[in-house]
């Protein structure tokens, strides 16, 4: 199986790791970078994504402990419609020249949360993700 991840290029202050695109986007929004339709773009993923999606429950191996090394969320590759709206929020970003990557493994690293869509796995050493 694979599995399919979306960052930007600026570093997530828990995982150290590139930023996802749920934060980077609404960090954008707050900021005002986005037009209003944009904004509400940005919305109807959201609610979209909360109403298909649920929020993984742990990130790190010890549930309350947040910081530097913890795991990394991760799409299945068999979860194609919850990529294709990921693909629509990185087009998102992208339109207010934010660069974001799409990132594939089979490797993802151990993992510490898992359901039918998705997975948080904290990233092996020597992976280079």
């Amino acid at each position: 199986m694979g599995y399919v991840r979306f960052a930007v290029r600026w570093n997530d202050k828990d995982s150290g790791r590139g930023q996802g695109l749920f934060q980077a986007a609404w960090s954008c929004r707050e900021a005002g970078q986005m037009t209003l339709d944009q904004e509400k773009f940005h919305d109807d993923l959201r609610t979209w994504f909360s109403k298909n999606l649920a929020a993984p429950d742990r990130f790190d191996k010890n549930r309350n402990r947040r910081g530097p090394g913890q795991g990394l969320s991760w799409f299945k590759d068999s979860a194609q419609g919850h990529i294709s709206k990921m693909r629509e929020f990185a087009e998102l970003l992208r339109s207010i020249d934010v660069v974001v990557d799409e990132l594939t493994t089979e490797r993802p690293g151990k993992i510490l949360f898992e359901d039918e869509f998705q997975i948080v796995a904290k990233p092996f050493q020597d992976s280079g993700i």
